[in-house]
């Protein structure tokens, strides 16, 4: 592919504008310099080819029209207007590019009949096997890139959702490791008993850290085509390990209360991980930026949909959870699962987080 195509345009229009006045034979029922500007016309509009490729077809096709009707003659054809066919083919579904260069070969056969021009009469199989190629080759171009535009947008959004998998899981398990480290210090020497569970936390949480990035890296390395919720997810939504995370977070000194409403169940890849890392990351921004919090989280089982909310009525500290990456990941997360996050602060103080999720057929697929 050209790197400059702009260039490659003109050298092309250039090219094929200078062989069709090269090929013509200007004795017809116009004067001379009317064929050759005809001919000229059938490669100039070439120029534009990539932004106006319809327009350009029909221009060129008229313009050959024209020389054929005033009997014009040609040694060996124009190729501007195969060009713009094969532009056409390359911009357009393969449906509407072959309908319009088969009226383009219609109109053309039909200036051929008008003019009686000698040598062309016969010509149909030709122009048609010109046109197939055209059309063919331009229709092949045109699948190629898409192709490599699928490819090269299904490699984003994996580093995206790798980019979030890493800020989620860092972010929440360096966080409790911080509340951790930062009241084992305080208590080192007044309360050994309290120091030591700390440190205890500590080591539990990084391990759980270690084992959740050696599942990130395991999907990474593994022999998929790319990775997905799929590859890290497993019963994220259990009690087991929805009641681990919230020891995680009662370890840090945030009281949590967690509440089910109708009957828990297995969600899809997609949703189970989108919804455990948003609530993962409402608890994180609790630990964060809420001083002396108190969380409440809802999980809400419908037949229809799956809600989760985390609400806290702490006191916002000097960093407000609004300017970082996490609640943008949110968003993101629900988004790719036909889902919606809401975060607002809560007028009586506090912050809350709300999920929904539709747990329909088209949103239990994993990206």
């Amino acid at each position: 592919m050209c790197r400059h195509p702009i260039v490659g345009d003109v050298v092309l229009t250039v090219a094929v504008t200078g062989a069709a006045i090269q090929v013509a034979d200007p004795i017809g029922r116009a004067p001379a310099a009317v064929g050759y500007g005809l001919a000229a016309f059938t490669g100039l509009p070439l120029l534009v080819r990539r932004r106006f490729p319809a327009v350009v077809l029909v221009l060129t096709v008229l313009a050959l029209s024209a020389f054929f009707v005033l009997r014009f003659q040609t040694s060996v054809g124009f190729f501007g207007p195969l060009v713009a066919a094969y532009t056409v083919a390359v911009d357009y579904t393969l449906p509407v590019s072959a309908g319009m260069v088969a009226v383009s070969l219609v109109i053309t056969k039909l200036s051929v009949v008008l003019g009686h021009v000698e040598g062309w009469l016969d010509g149909l199989p030709h122009l048609l096997t010109q046109g197939i190629l055209a059309v063919a080759i331009g229709h092949a171009v045109r699948s190629r890139r898409h192709s490599a535009s699928r490819a090269k947008r299904a490699v984003t959004e994996e580093r995206a959702w790798v980019a979030r998998e890493l800020h989620d899981v860092v972010g929440h398990h360096i966080a409790v490791v911080s509340v951790h480290a930062n009241l084992a210090q305080r208590l080192l020497e007044s309360d050994s008993g309290a120091s030591s569970r700390a440190l205890h936390a500590i080591s539990s949480t990084s391990n759980e850290s270690l084992d959740e990035l050696r599942r990130l890296l395991h999907a990474l390395r593994s022999n998929d085509e790319l990775v997905g919720p799929a590859s890290v997810s497993t019963g994220l939504l259990t009690s087991t390990v929805v009641d681990r995370l919230v020891r995680r977070i009662k370890a840090a000194g945030v009281p949590v209360n967690v509440r089910v409403v109708g009957t828990p169940r297995a969600l899809p890849p997609a949703l189970e991980l989108c919804a455990y890392r948003v609530i993962q990351e409402s608890l994180t921004n609790v630990v964060k930026h809420a001083e002396q919090a108190t969380v409440d989280v809802c999980l809400d089982y419908q037949d229809d949909f799956f809600a989760a909310s985390v609400a806290n009525t702490g006191l916002p500290s000097s960093a407000d959870p609004r300017t970082g990456r996490g609640l943008a990941g949110m968003r993101e997360r629900a988004n790719q699962c036909g889902g919606v996050v809401r975060c607002e602060p809560l007028a009586s103080g506090g912050f809350r987080v709300d999920l929904r999720l539709p747990l329909m057929p088209e949103a239990m697929r994993s990206p």
